[in-house]
């Protein structure tokens, strides 16, 4: 697997690592089911999740 930059959050805190943490992966839709996997057991948080964006993200203006 590629390395990857796993984003840390706090939600619900503005105090660092007193929020329900998160691992956010950007442009996670380039990663198989098993990469998501493994990233997420090394993260070890509660909440971790890839963004993964729609085929077609145009404006409809």
């Amino acid at each position: 697997m590629k390395k990857v930059e796993v984003l840390h959050y706090d939600a619900f805190s503005s105090i660092p690592n007193q929020g329900n943490r998160a691992g956010v992966v950007l442009k996670g839709n380039e990663l198989s089911l098993g990469d998501m996997q493994e990233i997420a057991a090394k993260v070890g948080f509660n909440e971790r999740f890839p963004s993964l964006l729609a085929e077609n993200t145009k404006s409809s203006k």
